[in-house]
């Protein structure tokens, strides 16, 4: 039963007929399954891929907000115990660290999303000369980030707006105490 589920690296008819699969059978049940993001899946190119890169950072931010939100939601029955100190600190690094992986997400440099929200706005014959250049976009993104040029410009932007945020789990705090203690 062991070699029933081996993937092999070369292609043979054999393997399928011994319920063997190849590499090449996963990825073609992957992009199946997942689907491809690619520029002809969309009416409107420069449209559809803004919308899709921007689908990765709302997620971030969402996921901010409810861990905010539960933060704020059990500060008081948890913050005088050890366990839900630390459980209270886990949810305040998720968002924190979420929402710094929306902002970083958000450069408009290739391949973040930002570069694709940019391409978006930027008139066609701009699109095209960025897109000539795009391939260079993940060494300068690699360079920047080996010599800590992204890191205080993403922190103080992540900062910002993490200070902003952080009225939900103030006001979700501020619903049980009058809910449950006032």
């Amino acid at each position: 039963k062991f070699f029933k589920y081996t993937v092999f690296i070369e292609t043979d008819d054999v393997f399928h007929e011994n319920g063997i699969y190849t590499i090449d059978d996963l990825v073609a049940f992957a992009e199946k399954w997942y689907g491809t993001e690619e520029k002809d899946n969309f009416k409107n190119p420069k449209n559809g891929m803004a919308l899709t890169a921007l689908a990765g950072p709302l997620c971030n931010v969402l996921i901010t907000l409810f861990a905010l939100l539960i933060y704020g939601l059990l500060f008081i029955p948890l913050a005088g115990t050890s366990v839900g100190g630390h459980f209270l600190h886990l949810l305040e690094l998720i968002a924190y660290i979420s929402l710094g992986f929306a902002v970083f997400n958000l450069i408009p440099l290739p391949p973040l999303d930002g570069s694709k929200i940019l391409y978006a706005v930027l008139k066609n014959e701009h699109y095209v000369m960025m897109m000539n250049y795009e391939g260079y976009g993940s060494i300068l993104l690699i360079i920047m980030m080996v010599t800590g040029a992204l890191g205080r410009p993403v922190a103080i932007i992540r900062q910002l707006i993490y200070n902003d945020l952080i009225a939900i789990a103030q006001w979700a705090c501020d619903l049980v105490a009058i809910l449950f203690y006032i």
